[in-house]
């Protein structure tokens, strides 16, 4: 029995851990799909979560709750999509736009820019991104009004 329960929490922490994205591009396409999905638990592979040093760090010093800023910003352009008529499960990929730079110890794409396309109509999203132990991931962005803008073919 201690061995059954010990495999099912090791099988579902696999599936809880962030995943590892080598590339932004791989990181933004990640992101479509999840939400394609419009599930929050595809878009939480897509970041560090807080029990990492990182995570506590920012919750201590900065006064944020990594995890919870990231779902609710996620859930927000959800809503948001939904609200402009986006079927959410017809958007497919075009491409990511950013600029690394050097912060520090931090290597970072701010803002990284995904592009997605919904019926004849692109759209961008602005994210932020950083390399955290080698890994691009997502970090919380503070913004007010739209996140998703239409864009020009």
């Amino acid at each position: 029995m201690r061995f059954l329960t010990l495999a099912i929490f090791l099988l579902i922490s696999q599936f809880s851990i962030a995943q590892n994205f080598d590339e932004v591009e791989d990181l933004a396409r990640a992101y479509v799909n999840a939400l394609r999905r419009m599930e929050t638990s595809s878009f939480q592979k897509l970041y560090t979560p807080d029990t990492t040093t990182i995570g506590q760090n920012m919750r201590m010093n900065l006064g944020f709750s990594y995890s919870s800023d990231l779902l609710q910003d996620f859930s927000l352009v959800i809503q948001e999509g939904i609200d402009k008529g986006i079927d959410w499960d017809k958007i497919r990929y075009v491409k990511a736009e950013y600029i690394t730079k050097r912060d520090g110890p931090f290597l970072l794409a701010h803002p990284c820019v995904i592009i997605f396309q919904h019926r004849l109509f692109r759209y961008a999203i602005y994210m932020n991104a950083s390399k955290i132990d080698d890994s691009w991931g997502f970090v919380p962005m503070q913004t007010s009004g739209n996140r998703i803008i239409m864009q020009k073919i």
